[in-house]
C-alpha cells in the first residue's frame, strides 16, 4: 500500500580489500555520508564490506582452523576479523548512521559464541541502534565452506518509517523466496560481492525483475567492485529495482566505488518485531 511519499534509498558500492578493516570502515563512512548527503536515507553496502570478502584473484580467502579446503587457495585466519554483534565495529557503523541520519546496513564477520563465524549483515537505524541482524543462511559453495557457519536467525523483517524491510546475502538471492512471502517487505536490502561467468548486470537484469515482482517489493542490491578486471567476472554494477520489476537506478561502473541512488514509493507500515 503506497502513498505519495517517497524516500530515497542508496546502493554503495567499494572495494574492500581482505583483512584491511580499518581502510575498509573509513571508505564505507565516506561513502555512506556521500550517500546521506545526497538525501538517501536507507544505504545498503555490499557483503563482508568491512573484512573483505576475499583477495582479488580469489585464491586469498578466510578460512577457520579445522575445516577442510583446497591447497591451492591462501588461507588467512577468519578469527582475526571476527567480531561479537555488538562489538567494536557496530560501534563504529551506529556513529556512521547517527551523524549521516541514515538506516545503514554493513557486512561484517561474526564471531558466534561457541567460536564459529557468520557471514553477517547488521542494520543500523539513524538514531545509532541495532535493529537488524541477519546472518547469510546459505554461503556460497565455493569458498564459504572454509569458514562460514550457515545462519540460524529468522528471517528478518524490520519495520521502518518508510516500510518493512528484510534482508538476504548474495547466494541467499536463489532461495530467497524460502525466507519472504509476497507481501511481506517494501524493500528487500541485497548486499553482495558477486562471483560470476559474466558481468553481473548480465544474470541481475534478467533475475531481479522476476524476485522484485515474486515479493512484490524493492530491491537494492549493493555489489562489492575491484580495482581492475580480473579473469573473473562479478564486479560492480549495482542496481536498485522496483516493485514492479522496473529498473530504477543502475551503476554504470565496474571497477569503482560508486553511490547509486533512486527515488522510491513509502509504504504503509505494519508492527513488526525485529529480528535479532
Amino acid at each position: 500500500m503506497e502513498d505519495s511519499q517517497a524516500v530515497i534509498v542508496a546502493a554503495v558500492q567499494m572495494r574492500s580489500e581482505l583483512g584491511v578493516t580499518a581502510r575498509n570502515l573509513d571508505r564505507l563512512e565516506s561513502l555512506v555520508h556521500r550517500a546521506g548527503g545526497a538525501g538517501a536515507k536507507v544505504v545498503v553496502t555490499p557483503e563482508c564490506a568491512i573484512p573483505g570478502y576475499a583477495g582479488d584473484d580469489l585464491r586469498s580467502i578466510w578460512h577457520a582452523a579445522g575445516r577442510p579446503v583446497d591447497p591451492w587457495f591462501r588461507l588467512h585466519d577468519v578469527l582475526a576479523v571476527a567480531e561479537p554483534v555488538p562489538g567494536p565495529t557496530t560501534d563504529r557503523l551506529a556513529a556512521v548512521a547517527r551523524s549521516a541520519g541514515v538506516y545503514l546496513l554493513a557486512g561484517l564477520v561474526e564471531l558466534g559464541g561457541q567460536g564459529e563465524a557468520y557471514n553477517t549483515a547488521v542494520l543500523m537505524s539513524p538514531t545509532g541502534d541495532i535493529v537488524g541482524r541477519h546472518r547469510k543462511r546459505w554461503p556460497w559453495p565455493a569458498i564459504e565452506p572454509a569458514w562460514a557457519t550457515p545462519g540460524d536467525t529468522p528471517p528478518l523483517i524490520v519495520p521502518t518509517e518508510y516500510g518493512p524491510v528484510g534482508v538476504a546475502i548474495c547466494y541467499d538471492i536463489h532461495r530467497v523466496r524460502r525466507l519472504y512471502a509476497r507481501g511481506e517487505l517494501w524493500t528487500l536490502l541485497f548486499p553482495a560481492a558477486w562471483i560470476d561467468r559474466e558481468p553481473p548486470g548480465k544474470y541481475f537484469d534478467r533475475r531481479f525483475p522476476l524476485v522484485a515482482r515474486a515479493l512484490g517489493c524493492n530491491l537494492v542490491f549493493a555489489n562489492h567492485c575491484l580495482p581492475a578486471a580480473t579473469r573473473w567476472q562479478g564486479s560492480g554494477e549495482s542496481t536498485i529495482y522496483r516493485a514492479d520489476g522496473t529498473l530504477a537506478a543502475q551503476s554504470p561502473k565496474q571497477f569503482e566505488d560508486d553511490v547509486v541512488l533512486a527515488s522510491l514509493p513509502c509504504a504503509s507500515t505494519v508492527p513488526m518485531k525485529a529480528s535479532l
